[in-house]
């Protein structure tokens, strides 16, 4: 049962919707948050963030949250996103039900009540510390990351919750924090400089001025990243960038203590070889010498990449009668394999009962 107004309990609903489970996402008439984030176009009705986050579910209206109890008491896991819903439904709960309760902020401590979003979550947690240009103000990362990352979070730790529930006899709730779900991404910077109270920290390769290389390199071919600090096999993989200079500096060649180092002659370096090597040698290469490296792709590259076809991750839905291609499953299960079931509940006039979609 989603009885989300969030991102975050959306997609983590969702996510049980994609491995089977049967999903009703009870909305006011209004409808529910997502279909009215923009973008929106006159010919959808309905936004792109619904369309994807809502798929494989079904509508369910109501006027009153009371309406919704016997729904509630029979379902086996509730999302909430909300403390008033998530203490409302508290008494309506079977015994082996799980309440996934995803906040900004989390159910207990002083921010408790207080909203929340991307922006909020980037500041708290240090990314738009991190994320800016020199001489330049902080920024959020992008606009949708930290509700994806709680979304994904809430849901692995509800299937935890229920893979045990049959050693309990009363309800679980599950407390998730969007915000501390996303500080777990914010390693190492964020961690030196907010919460080990080191001071300051501009990351291993230097608070860059807008336009200065990195942390997008222009490459042969297009744009690639490269998280220099945590290369491994330092010395091969610089051979490979042709700065064999470099990686033979023993002050560089252990990866412990690397992100502490001055790297600025590295980036410097970098910004004259890299545009002559072609991207893919250069991901392959790097990537065989498991280097964290990623090349920037675009929507093309996406629908050829080949790994995603191995793993069938790209899926197609319908958007204004056109047949659009887009991400499906971020993880594997067997035997209870992803599929799109049905696409978003659409835009219905009246509702006063199950969308038959």
């Amino acid at each position: 049962m989603d009885l989300s107004t969030r991102l975050s309990g959306a997609f983590a609903a969702r996510l049980f919707g994609d491995y089977g489970a049967t999903v009703i996402l009870a909305e006011p008439k209004t409808g529910h948050t997502l279909r009215h984030e923009p973008p929106i176009s006159a010919a959808t009705v309905d936004s792109p963030l619904h369309l994807f986050a809502n798929w494989n579910k079904r509508s369910l209206v109501f006027s009153k949250l009371s309406e919704l109890e016997s729904e509630v008491h029979q379902a086996d896991v509730i999302v909430t996103t909300d403390l008033a819903t998530a203490d409302a439904i508290e008494p309506w709960l079977s015994e082996k039900s799980v309440h996934l309760c995803v906040t900004a902020h989390g159910a207990q401590g002083t921010l408790s009540n207080f909203p929340g979003n991307n922006l909020t979550h980037s500041a708290r947690t240090g990314w738009s510390y991190i994320n800016r240009m020199r001489d330049e103000p902080p920024l959020q990362m992008p606009r949708h990351q930290s509700g994806y990352v709680g979304g994904i979070a809430g849901y692995v730790a509800a299937a935890a919750a229920l893979y045990r529930r049959g050693s309990i006899s009363t309800p679980e709730r599950v407390d998730v924090s969007e915000a501390e779900a996303f500080a777990h991404t914010v390693h190492p910077w964020g961690i030196m400089s907010i919460y080990a109270a080191q001071g300051d920290s501009y990351g291993p390769t230097g608070w860059r001025k807008r336009g200065q290389p990195g942390p997008l390199w222009d490459v042969g071919g297009g744009r690639m990243h490269l998280a220099i600090a945590d290369f491994h096999n330092w010395t091969k993989a610089m051979d490979a960038l042709g700065l064999p200079e470099f990686g033979r500096d023993p002050s560089l060649v252990p990866d412990v203590g690397r992100h502490g180092r001055n790297l600025g002659g590295v980036v410097t370096a970098l910004g004259s070889t890299l545009p002559r090597i072609d991207r893919w040698q250069v991901f392959n290469d790097l990537a065989n010498l498991r280097c964290v490296v990623g090349v920037m792709q675009d929507t093309n590259d996406l629908l050829a990449d080949p790994q995603f076809a191995a793993r069938d991750f790209l899926t197609t839905i319908t958007v204004e009668e056109k047949e659009v291609r887009t991400a499906g499953a971020p993880l594997k299960l067997s035997p209870a394999p992803w599929r799109l079931q049905h696409q978003a509940p659409p835009i219905r006039r009246q509702y006063n009962h199950f969308s038959k979609i």
